[in-house]
């Protein structure tokens, strides 16, 4: 076991150091510009955290190293980049660990190995999985429950579910079926019952305590969050899809050439309900359910989809008919058409946000310089990959706050996009518009 963490350890480090693209702001803005706030004493913090609807506990992972660099004065520019990639990519690796443990308990040694291979050439997981990204560690925390509890491992089961769910509460929606099948299952349940309650009330109130402390004031970071996304849906400011965009589009653009394996397994597999297919339909029916969609959320289920994969080159690599061989090619070309699709999202695409920095930071270091954003907003990284206390400022997109059912409400982007590119343009004879 520690040959393989360490093996994945090297896997994970070499993908970090292959990332050299933005994805989400959330990325930045909900984890590193936080972190750095918190230790250099300057970075921005969005709306959500002035409204206790983020935990500080993913922010605080980095906040530590960030420190350590403060305290031997290492605090570099690339470090302070560097460092928190590198540590996702342990978390990462914790997290195929867990998955290949988990996969090697219920079926061969050999399926766990390709469940393995296909999930490190998942153009999506590679492009993804080591990045700051609340969605990745919550991915992490998920593969560690998967892991206690396919080793029956009860209360370890439930103390890691609501440690995963008070960092990010929508971790617990893969883990709803593990925990009822648990229950089930149980000759004691009532004595189980007891555990969950006495372990989720000591987490939650752990979880309390550091939010309300880094907030100032008493702060119950969940209720807050189901009551934003849920109650009062106010996520859909931020775009709302179809019931069926997860079947018809998610799913599919995340698996892509893995679609065909998926789908030849589940046809073999029939009526049988395993534990990862559990996960991944209840996980896809919930949020098929919620207006707001992106793919990241479908993040901590995909390795689910990875054990499927797993299954289908499993049996193709061991087939003995011709038939059966032919196949292999096929499946082979699906599994190799994910990394020209990897690398050109690591290396290429979107790389402008992070490669502008880089052009802000120079002129900061020769010049009195301030920075005004006329972009949509945090299209960019901010202060966490500057590094350099400097004016700045962006064109904000909170939602409206004050009165949610007032449709007419903009945004300063929007407003800006609507009101400055015509106010600066001049009479259509000229046609030209003045830049400011």
């Amino acid at each position: 076991m520690n040959r393989l963490l360490i093996l994945f350890i090297v896997l994970r480090l070499l993908n970090a150091l292959l990332i050299q693209t933005s994805f989400v702001p959330d990325e930045y803005w909900q984890s590193l510009e936080v972190a750095h706030r918190i230790v250099f004493g300057y970075g921005h913090l969005t709306w959500e955290w002035h409204n206790g609807l983020r935990s500080y506990l993913f922010p605080l992972l980095f906040a530590l190293p960030y420190k350590i660099l403060e305290m031997f004065n290492l605090d570099f520019r690339f470090l302070i980049i560097l460092v928190p990639r590198l540590l996702m990519a342990l978390f990462a690796a914790v997290g195929d660990l867990c998955l290949y443990l988990s996969v090697a308990s219920s079926h061969r040694h050999a399926i766990a190995f390709w469940t393995v291979v296909s999930q490190y050439c998942s153009w999506f997981f590679f492009y993804t999985s080591t990045r700051s990204l609340i969605n990745s560690f919550e991915t992490t925390l998920v593969l560690i429950c998967f892991y206690f509890y396919r080793h029956r491992s009860q209360h370890s089961f439930i103390l890691m579910s609501f440690v995963a769910f008070v960092v990010r509460p929508t971790a617990v929606i893969p883990l709803i079926p593990l925990g009822v099948r648990l229950l089930l299952k149980s000759d004691d349940k009532k004595r189980l019952v007891g555990a969950g309650v006495v372990l989720g009330l000591a987490t939650l109130a752990v979880s309390t305590c550091v939010d309300s402390f880094m907030y100032g004031k008493l702060t119950l970071v969940p209720v807050n969050f189901f009551v934003f996304n849920v109650y009062s849906n106010m996520a859909t400011f931020y775009g709302s899809h179809a019931w069926h965009w997860y079947l018809t589009q998610g799913v599919p653009a995340i698996l892509g050439p893995y679609l065909l394996h998926v789908l030849i397994n589940y046809a073999r597999g029939g009526r049988r309900w395993t534990d990862t297919r559990l996960m991944t339909l209840w996980t896809v029916l919930v949020y098929s359910c919620l207006p707001h969609k992106e793919f990241r959320f479908l993040l901590p289920i995909l390795p689910c989809f990875f054990v499927e994969v797993g299954q289908v080159l499993y049996r193709v690599w061991n087939s003995k008919t011709r038939f059966q061989q032919a196949w292999l090619y096929v499946h082979w070309l699906a599994v190799i058409l994910n990394v020209p699709m990897a690398l050109y999202m690591c290396l290429i695409h979107q790389r402008g946000p992070l490669d502008v920095m880089d052009h802000l930071h120079a002129a900061a270091q020769t010049s009195d310089t301030s920075v005004l954003f006329l972009m949509p907003c945090h299209s960019t990284p901010f202060y966490s990959h500057l590094h350099q206390p400097i004016a700045m400022r962006f064109l904000t997109c909170e939602p409206n706050l004050v009165d949610r059912r007032d449709d007419s409400y903009l945004d300063e982007a929007d407003r800006f996009y609507l009101g400055w590119p015509r106010s600066q343009c001049r009479p259509a004879s000229t046609r030209s518009c003045t830049a400011s």
